[in-house]
């Protein structure tokens, strides 16, 4: 491993660079074990899970794409320009978006970093 490669393993382990996905050099670096382990570390320790309850009255169904769930989460709430704005954000920082069918919804984010902005507001996004 390089300085370089080393250097940035090192930040991403920590938590302090936030990658959608694993530094790409570590799939060609690792075995299948040692890949499976460092995803696992990942979901444990660097991404962040939010879970909010939505309203009954919000027509969102059990196995939606993101992009569906963010529409119907977008027009529930009125389609505003700040609406607009922030579902944008929420496509790009919100790595898994899932809904459980009944009244829970998780949002998945590639760190905290990118998950402090939205801690107070993922549960505004109910009707």
């Amino acid at each position: 491993m390089t300085t370089d490669e080393n250097h940035e393993f090192t930040v991403y382990m920590k938590g302090d660079l936030d990658l959608p996905a694993p530094p790409t050099f570590l799939t060609c670096m690792t075995t299948t074990p040692k890949w499976a382990g460092m995803l696992a570390y990942r979901r444990q320790h660097i991404e962040v899970t939010l879970i909010t309850t939505v309203g009954s009255n919000l027509p969102v169904g059990k196995y939606l794409k993101k992009k569906s769930i963010l529409r119907e989460i977008h027009t529930a709430n009125g389609g505003t320009v700040q609406g607009n704005y922030m579902m944008k954000r929420m496509m790009t920082d919100a790595l898994i978006i899932s809904f459980d069918g009944l009244h829970t919804m998780s949002f998945v984010f590639p760190s905290k970093h990118t998950a402090k902005p939205w801690k107070g507001d993922v549960s505004s996004y109910k009707k």
